[in-house]
């Protein structure tokens, strides 16, 4: 059981190393890269953890579960980032309403800033124990 805690502890650790990283971020562009990988590390975490749960017992939903969120929150993000990319290719092409295409720019930035702010309510209020979990 040592050598699969010291495994998961080095995914968590691979984690904080991505989120310290997105707060340092000097542009956005590099802050989304980070938060997309903080996403897969995040993703890594989980599905380590689900595979071998039943050797945790019931504290690996104190990690499984925030991971889910996490990686909803983040993948929100993430897609809002891609399709924000989207829609200013979109507005450039002839033909296409500058109107709508401000209207549909607008929406996806409401729901950036709203991924964006469940992101720094998670950051800023993370769920207790999965560092205390993993260092039995």
């Amino acid at each position: 059981m040592g050598e699969l805690a010291r495994r998961l502890q080095t995914q968590w650790e691979m984690l904080q190393l991505s989120l310290a990283a997105e707060a340092a971020a000097g542009d956005e562009s590099e802050r989304n890269t980070l938060l997309h990988q903080a996403r897969k590390d995040i993703k890594c975490l989980r599905y380590e953890v689900e595979a071998v749960a039943e050797a945790f017992g019931p504290t690996a939903a104190g990690i499984i579960q925030p991971a889910v969120a996490m990686q909803r929150i983040l993948g929100e993000q993430h897609d809002s980032v891609v399709a924000g990319a989207w829609l200013m290719e979109l507005a450039a092409r002839p033909g296409v309403d500058s109107a709508d295409a401000a209207e549909l720019q607008g929406m996806e930035a409401r729901r950036l800033a709203g991924a964006e702010a469940q992101f720094r309510a998670a950051v800023e209020f993370p769920v207790p124990a999965p560092r205390r979990v993993l260092l039995f």
